[in-house]
Formats: structure tokens, C-alpha cells, sequence
């Protein structure tokens, strides 16, 4: 089971990690620091009221690894949208074919989201998280 970040809302559309966050995802260890400032998932307001808000604890945790692996580029697309799955089903929380209809949503939809992040955001993400792949800081 993968443990919930602790968030606080800055605005209606915007948390904040107020302690830093920890996933162990083998091979990766990634490690976001407090105070990055993500939205949650994407999930359409007409959705909302059936599957969850953007920060559904279902969601939270493959959510704000999701958004930091999109704001820093860090991994390739194809992998950060893998990661998200993967943590979706090992949070435990949704049944698979949920944790597959999300992913499949990320994947197909996520473009847009993926190019709006810059080379100064990406920088400035990447001053917030470390990841380990196989214990080698990358």
C-alpha cells in the first residue's frame, strides 16, 4: 500500500505537499518536496460526481507523482503515464479496471498537459524531487 501525501489547498484548483513525499516504485525511489503546488487529477467536472474529485485519495498519491513527472520531464511521457498506473494499483483503492480506465485517460488526454510545462518550469521542478533508480542518484 502506498501511504497518502499530506496536502493542504492553496486555492479552489491547487494544493500544496506541506511534508515531503515518498514513493518507492522499484526500480525508482522518488522522493517531491514540500511545498510543490500541483492540481490534482484530471477528471472532468461532469465525471466528478461518479468517479471522484481531483483529490479523491484513491487518486492523491498517482496523482502528484503524475503532476511532478509532467511539470520536470523526468521521465519520458510514455513512462511517467506508466508510473501513474502503477501507483494507481498499488495504492490499493480502485478496482483495476478503474486503475486502467485512468490511465487510459492520461495517456490518450495528457498531451496538452505534458507541452504546457516549459524548460523554466522543468527546471524549477526538478529542484524539488530527487529520484533513485537502483539506489543511483539520476
Amino acid at each position: 500500500m502506498i501511504a497518502q501525501p499530506k496536502i493542504v489547498h492553496v486555492s479552489p484548483n491547487l494544493a500544496k505537499l506541506i511534508e515531503p513525499y515518498t514513493v518507492r516504485l522499484w526500480p525508482f525511489v522518488i522522493t517531491i518536496s514540500a511545498g510543490f503546488v500541483f492540481d490534482g487529477a484530471s477528471i472532468p467536472a461532469l465525471a466528478q460526481p461518479l468517479v471522484g474529485g481531483p483529490y479523491d485519495p484513491r487518486r492523491l498519491p498517482a496523482a502528484a507523482v503524475h503532476d511532478w513527472l509532467y511539470a520536470s520531464h523526468r521521465l519520458p511521457r510514455w513512462l511517467a503515464d506508466l508510473v501513474f498506473l502503477v501507483i494507481l494499483i498499488r495504492t490499493g483503492l480502485l478496482e483495476i479496471w478503474r486503475c486502467l480506465v485512468d490511465w487510459w485517460a492520461v495517456a490518450r488526454f495528457g498531451r496538452a498537459a505534458w507541452d504546457s510545462h516549459g524548460p523554466e518550469e522543468q527546471a524549477a521542478a526538478l529542484k524539488q524531487c530527487s529520484i533513485s533508480i537502483k539506489g543511483q542518484i539520476k
